[in-house]
């Protein structure tokens, strides 16, 4: 397991929502994450993205990096705890069927097709 923990400043001005607003159309702001893990507990994510498909999943991580914002890939919630002062930076909710993040590839299936690779 791994904590991840970004001071606010890290995230920089107010740009950065532009910049992220820009590249993910249904980007959203102070979402509460309790309602989206088993413990049900914890603070907003300052952005939040619900990607469906495997592209949105490339999206949302290529707009972090491009815009500098520190990102978390929640999945299904289980065994996640958010600090009740939330997460600083952008979450990415990935509403697949199947898949895994190995180092920095994405391998994805969707109702039982054979698994991608997106790089």
């Amino acid at each position: 397991r791994k904590v991840i923990h970004v001071e606010s400043s890290a995230l920089g001005p107010l740009w950065t929502m532009d910049c992220l607003k820009k590249q993910l159309e249904n980007l959203k702001e102070q979402v509460s994450l309790a309602p989206k893990t088993t413990f049900k507990i914890g603070g907003p994510a300052r952005f939040f993205f619900v990607a469906q498909t495997k592209e949105d999943v490339v999206k949302a991580v290529s707009a972090a990096n491009s815009c500098n914002v520190p990102f978390f890939v929640l999945a299904g919630g289980s065994n996640v705890v958010v600090s009740d002062e939330g997460f600083p930076g952008l979450v990415i909710h990935v509403q697949l069927n199947n898949y895994t993040i190995e180092a920095t590839k994405l391998k994805c299936s969707m109702k039982g097709l054979t698994p991608i690779t997106e790089q």
